[in-house]
């Protein structure tokens, strides 16, 4: 968490952090009501409070595996963290690289953009959530 950074949305402060960033989102875009803006990644989980809204808001969660095909918009979730993935592309010397929209003490600016492996990232995930499916 960036201490006492926070953003406002429709005047309420959200705080500064993955979920945050990504009930944020959520909520701009329509999908979830105003009350919602306190939830952590665990809110996502199967059982957590967000996981009956977002079936109803169209969203089907999938378990991660290595292999997988991920798209971009998919909200990649692990037991301590949350964030969205962007896509695919390459570096100025060919290499695949990936990036991903995420807010906490390691990320700086958006978005993330790494060359490590995608499927390294996201080994300890437990799945995702993709919308329209």
């Amino acid at each position: 968490m960036r201490g006492t950074r926070f953003i406002k949305i429709n005047g309420r402060n959200v705080r500064a952090d993955c979920s945050g960033m990504v009930s944020a989102i959520l909520i701009q875009a329509g999908f979830f009501d105003i009350e919602y803006i306190y939830s952590s990644s665990h809110s996502y989980e199967s059982g957590g409070d967000l996981y009956d809204e977002m079936v109803a808001a169209g969203f089907v969660y999938y378990d991660y595996y290595q292999g997988v095909s991920l798209q971009q918009g998919d909200i990649m979730l692990s037991s301590e963290h949350i964030e969205i993935f962007n896509g695919f592309g390459y570096d100025s010397q060919s290499n695949q690289i990936y990036s991903f929209y995420s807010w906490g003490t390691e990320y700086f600016s958006e978005p993330v953009i790494f060359g490590d492996g995608v499927y390294s990232h996201y080994s300890g995930y437990l799945g995702f959530w993709r919308y329209g499916v």
